[in-house]
């Protein structure tokens, strides 16, 4: 275990069953590890990149994707996954699908063949804005058949409703229509998850939703606001990014930028768990910056790396962080705000 008397300021060290415990008063961190416009193309028509960009998250409860038809008769339903971005240009009257990346499920849980983005040609789409809650889009299909696609895009506060529907050429024979009814809201607070347009964080909810999202483990975060996450206690809150070996890790690569902001009252309660804090393990270019944490508790039982902002550090950068009040108790590796670092994963 690290000698705590040389890192910690300020902390009194405890011994308690056998664990480490440390009571935190006032923890400084400061540890160094290790848009333009621009054009671009939709469907052959010229869009500004720097249009106004969101990401969206399916609702699978709420999505689904119609098949029809065919010689057969054929009357399939599928659930949707997944996510997209929309851009839109209000000053242009134009909207667009930046990318698509939503998947069909089918009845024994497997990805159907064909992905909704290629069954709607959406990359392809150029929408037309007909007012501020409603865009409209006309396309063909790119498999070859030219049926025409018609699909209307509704918003509802943060979240937007998708419904449309392929329409085979006319006198045609055993072609299949796909008929889509979609709800998905938007991810986060919004942004697009890159360095210039972070996903905002405004709400405990949305921060919990990081952890549950390991595909986005490897984006920019920004805090929006001071946010209390005393709703999640025990085990609830998911712990983002991990590592139990070589062959088996996830640790958290992106930016998560506190924007001078506070998480107050994060709580996790454990056995024998490792990696916890509210990031489980920061690796290679992982960024955790200007963040406060007040009054983290934590109890990781025989739990290793174990810190309240980070369990496990290496090649990574924390800056500008602190924590104020709270404890931390595990059995080795455990620090105030970092459990350990260094510069391998060992």
């Amino acid at each position: 275990m690290p000698a705590l008397s040389k890192t910690f300021n300020m902390s009194r060290l405890c011994k308690r069953s056998g664990k480490s415990t440390i009571v935190l008063f006032v923890l400084l961190g400061i540890c160094l590890f290790g848009r333009l416009a621009e054009a671009q193309y939709v469907g052959g028509n010229e869009v500004i990149a720097s249009a106004e960009t969101s990401t969206y998250a399916f609702l699978s409860e709420q999505s689904k994707l119609v098949k029809v038809g065919g010689f057969a008769g054929v009357h399939e339903t599928y659930p949707i996954e997944g996510q997209f971005r929309l851009s839109v240009d209000f000053d242009a009257g134009t909207a667009w699908f930046g990318q698509v990346d939503a998947n069909l499920i089918d009845d024994s849980g497997l990805l159907y063949e064909l992905s909704l983005g290629i069954i709607f040609n959406m990359a392809e789409l150029l929408g037309t804005v007909v007012d501020d809650t409603i865009i409209e889009f006309v396309g063909k299909t790119a498999d070859g058949m030219e049926s025409t696609i018609l699909l209307t895009l509704t918003f509802r506060d943060d979240s937007a409703h998708l419904a449309g529907r392929t329409v085979p050429p006319p006198n045609s024979a055993d072609f299949f229509i796909y008929e889509l009814d979609a709800a998905a809201s938007k991810k986060y607070g919004g942004g697009m998850g890159d360095p210039n347009d972070p996903y905002l964080i405004y709400t405990a909810e949305q921060m919990n939703a990081i952890g549950a999202e390991p595909n986005d483990w490897d984006k920019h975060f920004k805090l929006m606001a001071d946010i209390d996450l005393s709703g999640f206690t025990g085990t609830d809150l998911n712990i983002i990014g991990y590592w139990e070996d070589p062959r088996d890790n996830k640790p958290f690569t992106g930016v998560f930028d506190g924007n001078g902001h506070t998480i107050s009252n994060f709580s996790y309660t454990s056995t024998d768990e490792n990696y916890i804090g509210l990031f489980g393990c920061v690796s290679l270019q992982g960024q955790i910056k200007d963040l406060g944490l007040l009054d983290p508790n934590i109890d990781a039982g025989t739990g290793d790396y174990v810190g309240s902002l980070i369990g496990r550090l290496y090649m990574g950068t924390i800056t500008g962080c602190y924590v104020e009040g709270g404890s931390v108790s595990a059995d080795e590796n455990v620090g105030g705000l970092v459990g350990a670092h260094g510069s391998t994963p060992d």
